[in-house]
């Protein structure tokens, strides 16, 4: 009997065994990283004439001189999400680079982001190197150094100098800017061109509308007044 129930108890923790799986997750995706496992860096191809300076987030990781690539920057880095720019010797940034923390970056998966300037084309990626792409076309609004005037940076050019323009003694209200990018037409050519709005109120508290086309050169942040302005 009492070898009856051993062979029984055997049986039962056999079946029992058989009966429960392990389950192994799958592996989650590691962003930003490579086969060994250390993050990825971001790489450049600086077609430009002049050298630019990497950034990410903010932080200096390394300079690429003209005409050379680096595949990555060899410098560390923090972990995602990463801001990458471009920067020019004087401190303009000419292309950016966004990444999440999310994104899956390896040998056949990255993130791309180029810009054609005046002086040659950049190119930054992080994972797969681009293939391909279409064939470089000079952007003469696009110079590759000089003063760093951005978009957002003309906008408050233009804000200032549009509360300038009314002189004292009166109020500005409801002041409106739009931001109409560089479009190299008859109004402001190579410029940026920001169009200006507001209501001015007057000592005596007549109020009226007031339109302003503002050209913004990118180079020196001078300021002229567009045909409509």
């Amino acid at each position: 009997m009492r070898r009856i129930v051993c062979l029984a108890a055997a049986v039962l923790l056999a079946a029992g065994c058989a009966g429960t799986t392990a389950s192994t997750p799958a592996p989650a995706a590691t962003p930003a990283s490579s086969a060994s496992g250390a993050p990825l860096g971001p790489s450049v191809a600086n077609g430009l004439t002049v050298p630019v300076a990497v950034y990410i987030n903010g932080s200096f990781v390394g300079t690429v001189p003209a005409g050379t690539t680096e595949d990555p920057v060899p410098a560390p880095h923090a972990a995602m999400p990463w801001s990458v720019e471009a920067r020019s010797p004087g401190g303009r940034v000419l292309a950016t680079l966004t990444l999440s923390a999310t994104d899956y970056l390896s040998s056949t998966s990255g993130r791309i982001a180029s810009a054609d300037l005046a002086c040659g084309r950049l190119v930054l990626w992080v994972g797969a190197p681009p293939t391909g792409g279409p064939s470089f076309v000079p952007d003469p609004s696009r110079p590759c150094d000089g003063a760093a005037i951005d978009e957002a940076r003309a906008g408050q050019i233009a804000r200032d100098s549009f509360a300038t323009a009314h002189g004292t003694g009166v109020t500005l209200t409801d002041v409106r800017e739009t931001d109409l990018g560089i479009t190299n037409d008859t109004a402001c050519g190579p410029s940026w061109e920001v169009k200006m709005e507001g209501t001015v109120t007057e000592s005596t508290g007549t109020s009226y509308g007031s339109v302003m086309y503002l050209c913004v050169d990118p180079a020196t942040g001078g300021v002229t007044r567009g045909p409509a302005g």
